[in-house]
């Protein structure tokens, strides 16, 4: 049975994507309580991103991106972004929020997204 183009892509991706999370749990394994303080995290912090699951960081640039918010403008919050991320993984509506995702939609996050009053306050320009 032949393999698919999309499905060798989607394989590479996943690879790619382990790969990634690896290099950033030695770096952030690293960090000394200094380097946490200096971004607003702790190392329980961490750990919930280190073992969040694999597509939270994704979902969060998608949902961003979806209701424009430029994920740039937060490099320079990192406190923030961080904030929102350890948010995402925390969450348990992944498959609502996939779905949604999919979806194409800009509106209806509000009714499952943990995330939902921090990102309305980043579209109307204000901290979050």
């Amino acid at each position: 049975m032949p393999v698919r183009p999309g499905a060798i892509a989607r394989l590479r991706g996943w690879f790619h994507g382990i790969a990634e999370r690896l290099r950033d749990e030695r770096e952030l394994a690293r960090m000394g309580s200094r380097e946490l303080s200096d971004i607003g995290a702790s190392r329980a912090d961490l750990d919930i991103l280190i073992h969040a699951p694999f597509d939270a960081p994704k979902r969060l640039e998608a949902m961003l991106r979806r209701l424009r918010i430029d994920p740039n403008g937060l490099v320079a919050r990192r406190w923030l972004r961080l904030d929102l991320e350890r948010t995402c993984a925390l969450c348990g509506e992944r498959h609502v929020c996939r779905s949604w995702l999919a979806s194409r939609s800009r509106t209806g996050y509000e009714r499952f997204c943990p995330n939902a009053e921090r990102l309305r306050q980043l579209k109307l320009g204000g901290e979050g």
